[in-house]
């Protein structure tokens, strides 16, 4: 284990999701990280205040998947199944956590899910964001081995430890990693690392997640990155942020 992480107390791992974005591969990637650096994980459910004051309207309706059929909704029975989505993901935090043999704690907070990924700084080393995910259609034969990572490159001493984390954890498929570097750096040399990878600059990255958000399986940036970068990434992926000091 590298000296540097098991000296650093800030070194934990936070997990952040809400109702729409609890994800096996959130879950995953939380535990790989608290595991690599040998340090406990604290899994943290944002209650949704949006989904609570939408269940509060006269004309709220809920529809089954299964049936199609309609029936009323309240602000009660929206925060209990809120809460009772957030003891099934502590549960699975828990159990994923016990079998990789690291500590984990949790907590459960109320706020506007996005804005509350932003406003709740920490001191944490690695923060995964999740993301609800999107469906992508399989376009061709292999295309769900196939697993796409965005790499936000700051010279952060961590950026780069996260992304071996990913890429063990996605180690059973093809992985190409996009990079993104700034207008004036040097080439970023990942060839060590990943045997597909292409580089951008990042007056590219506008137009890069605007036409190509949906494909990506996750994102690994600073949290010290412009907080418009993060609000522009956190709106347009649909998949796992990792947010690392």
């Amino acid at each position: 284990m590298n000296d540097q992480h098991h000296k650093d107390h800030k070194a934990d791992v936070l997990l952040r999701v809400d109702s729409q974005s609890i994800s096996v591969i959130s879950i995953d990637l939380a535990v790989a990280m608290a595991a690599s650096v040998e340090t406990r994980l604290h899994g943290l459910f944002i209650e949704n205040q949006d989904l609570l004051r939408a269940a509060s309207l006269p004309f709220t309706r809920e529809i089954s998947f299964t049936t199609a059929e309609e029936k009323p909704i309240d602000y009660d029975q929206m925060q209990l199944s809120l809460r009772t989505m957030a003891a099934q993901f502590r549960q699975s935090l828990e159990k994923a956590a016990r079998a990789s043999q690291i500590s984990c704690s949790f907590d459960y907070v109320s706020g506007q899910a996005r804005d509350a990924m932003l406003a709740l700084r920490s001191d944490n080393t690695y923060t995964i964001v999740g993301q609800r995910s999107a469906s992508r259609v399989q376009t061709a034969v292999g295309y769900a081995s196939v697993r796409r990572v965005l790499l936000i490159e700051n010279h952060s001493p961590h950026l780069m430890h996260a992304l071996d984390v990913v890429l063990k954890c996605f180690s059973q498929h093809r992985i190409e990693v996009t990079a993104v570097v700034a207008d004036d750096s040097a080439q970023l040399d990942l060839q060590d690392k990943v045997k597909s990878f292409v580089e951008l600059k990042s007056h590219q990255l506008a137009d890069l997640l605007t036409t190509r958000g949906t494909v990506f399986d996750c994102a690994i940036l600073s949290s010290h990155e412009d907080i418009e970068i993060q609000r522009l990434i956190l709106k347009q992926l649909y998949c796992p942020v990792i947010l690392v000091s």
